[in-house]
């Protein structure tokens, strides 16, 4: 039987033990939160609910007003190797603004637009490509 997976680890830089506490005792649901010397290092290995954890990190930037944008970086992966479940994405999460960039969303786009596409091929070709 196949599983799939939603997976996650972000470190949210915290400034004193209010912030701390405020995370680790939020509801993550799937999500581990543990208090490391720069914040809270949040994680799911298996089942993270990706959304969840997003509008909890938005909630502590609204609570203690901040300005910083934190990213919430996934993947989705399978026990099998199977077409079309793998995948992954990103939130941007401001107080005011969440903006989700899902990976194959984000290339479908990218194609669309073929000059566009063009340019991203030649910026990957100019620092990745054989020397």
């Amino acid at each position: 039987m196949r599983n799939d997976f939603v997976q996650f680890a972000e470190l949210i830089p915290c400034t004193n033990r209010e912030e701390m506490r405020y995370l680790i005792y939020a509801p993550q649901s799937g999500c581990t939160a543990t208090i490391v010397p720069e914040g809270v290092f949040m994680h799911a290995e298996k089942y993270g609910f990706i959304h969840t954890t997003a509008r909890v990190i938005q909630e502590f930037l609204i609570h203690f007003k901040r300005d910083d944008t934190i990213m919430l970086r996934y993947a989705y992966t399978c026990s099998e190797p199977l077409p079309g479940v793998f995948g992954g994405g990103a939130f941007g999460i401001r107080r005011h603004k969440m903006i989700h960039v899902d990976a194959e969303d984000a290339v479908r786009g990218l194609m669309k637009n073929s000059m566009l596409f063009g340019e991203v091929l030649e910026f990957l070709e100019y620092n990745y490509g054989d020397d």
